[in-house]
């Protein structure tokens, strides 16, 4: 009798996640033809390439581009995870419609927690999204912004001078937070300890802990793929107990209080920074609008900081590195800085559309190596159509926007890394406007993208002026996904001190 249990069970699993799954990925491919690439593992789908490509080529996404440039017109790749079909689109037509109507999906859990980032900018409802970029929208235009390009000088060469530089990424982050933090929150913000750490460096270590826990936990991932947002609280494990705890002391015990402080507090007129406009809005609530919660509040802090410092730290850092191999383009962008900048201390808003060859290396370094590789994978909440593809309500989605940096379709040579292709008036040979978006597209794009450049170049360009940036050639570099593709070891660039 339980050898007959036994056997049903496994005709229903092979039922369930191998013959159901690889039909419809069957299906797909009489449909579309040349169009899709069919990638089925199961249970694990396409997600099973990423430890192989980094153990065979040191990088975790050179598989994935290896496979596009052998098959360089596929439109989509129709993959599977566990009993579900999952498309990773990589034709930059295909996906702007995905990023365009973001209305049509749900994203995926991965970096969500109902108390950590539940209503946040990155997982709020449409409606509830749009309210948060209008109250902040305002603040993130460059005229507003220029306006912080003191602070940015301000605490970079104050850290230059005192920091330990050793490890150029811990570097950046520090730093990047407290730009951050200085920028657009309160003072009683910018010096809180938990845990015997800085507020960032907490949040940003607990953040990362949830993503590797949701993305590289059997246990976590098999939950959340299986139930989705009903998982949080269901027979956690003792990884999981930890990580909530610690969460409560962030929220509850550390960041809540203030935002109480500050309501009770508050007067009128004063907006002068991102909590005093949410709590001005907070205050003044009206019925037809979503609600704002206290916390909405703690969140915002949350996401705006870990946000903006990991993206940003990160792609300097990967930005750093490539100058550090190019030592001739180093050389001549360090000379425009010096030639634009001169004898004045800070890099000013004037001087930003004036280093052209700076923000040319920049988009060379987003285009060979984002280090976020996709907006979050999204889940379609009703069938719907993508062009002349069938998306299924449930399928995974997921807008590969790295892809056509990858293609001689769109790049000539792709793979040489060539800054200087973008001081052509057509870097791009077919652009429908979606093929190279660094910090996404449509209307759940990133709102800090231009707090992001303006603080990338300031960053880039101060260190530039007072440090040789060198890569030792004998160190074999890797570049590991660990919630954003970063270099490995974490010594590999180093900031020599020039003389004045």
């Amino acid at each position: 009798m339980i050898c007959y249990l036994c056997l049903a069970g496994l005709a229903i699993f092979l039922y369930v996640y191998v013959v159901h799954i690889y039909v419809k990925l069957l299906l797909l491919k009489l449909k579309h033809g040349k169009d899709v690439y069919i990638s089925f593992i199961p249970l694990f789908g396409d997600y099973f390439f990423l430890p192989q490509s980094f153990k065979k080529y040191g990088d975790a996404t050179e598989i994935f581009k290896q496979r596009y440039q052998k098959n360089p017109n596929i439109k989509f790749v129709a993959s599977n995870i566990l009993n579900k079909i999952f498309l990773f689109v990589h034709d930059p037509e295909y996906y702007k419609s995905v990023l365009v109507n973001h209305e049509n999906y749900t994203k995926v859990e991965i970096l969500y927690h109902p108390k950590l980032s539940s209503t946040s900018i990155l997982f709020g409802e449409p409606q509830k999204v749009k309210q948060q970029r209008n109250l902040l929208g305002e603040a993130f235009t460059f005229e507003k912004l220029k306006q912080r390009t003191p602070i940015i000088n301000q605490v970079l060469l104050e850290k230059l001078e005192k920091e330990d530089k050793t490890n150029v990424l811990d570097f950046l982050t520090k730093t990047s937070s407290e730009i951050i933090i200085k920028t657009f929150f309160c003072k009683e913000l910018q010096e809180i300890i938990v845990q015997g750490n800085d507020i960032t460096t907490e949040m940003i270590d607990l953040i990362t802990q949830l993503g590797d826990m949701q993305m590289n936990d059997f246990y976590v991932s098999i939950k959340l793929a299986l139930l989705g947002r009903r998982a949080f609280g269901l027979l956690p494990s003792k990884k999981e107990k930890l990580l909530d705890a610690r969460i409560d002391r962030l929220i509850d015990s550390t960041l809540m209080p203030i935002i109480k402080n500050k309501i009770a507090n508050y007067k009128p007129n004063q907006n002068s920074d991102f909590l005093d406009i949410y709590i001005h809005a907070y205050l003044n609530q009206k019925p037809n609008e979503p609600k704002i919660t206290e916390l909405e509040l703690c969140q915002l802090f949350v996401s705006i900081v870990s946000a903006g410092t990991d993206t940003s730290s990160h792609q300097i850092a990967i930005t750093l590195y490539y100058l550090g191999v190019e030592r001739q383009a180093q050389e001549e962008i360090r000379q425009e800085i010096l030639n634009v900048v001169g004898n004045e201390v800070d890099i000013q808003p004037q001087h930003l559309g004036k280093l052209v060859l700076l923000n040319a290396f920049i988009q060379e370094a987003f285009r060979i190596k984002n280090t976020v590789i996709q907006p979050l994978t999204r889940i379609a909440k009703e069938t719907h159509y993508i062009k002349n593809l069938k998306v299924e309500k449930g399928t995974y989605v997921a807008a590969l926007t790295t892809a056509p940096s990858w293609s001689d379709k769109y790049f000539d040579d792709p793979n040489k890394f060539d800054y200087k292709r973008w001081l052509s008036q057509r870097p791009i040979k077919e652009d429908n406007g979606y093929v190279f978006v660094p910090f996404s597209a449509g209307g759940r794009n990133c709102i800090g993208q231009h707090m992001a450049m303006m603080t990338m170049k300031i960053m880039i360009g101060q260190i530039l002026r007072k440090y040789d940036v060198v890569v030792d050639p004998s160190v074999k570099v890797t570049f590991p996904l660990v919630l954003f593709i970063q270099y490995s070891p974490k010594n590999l660039v180093q900031l020599k001190k020039r003389m004045e």
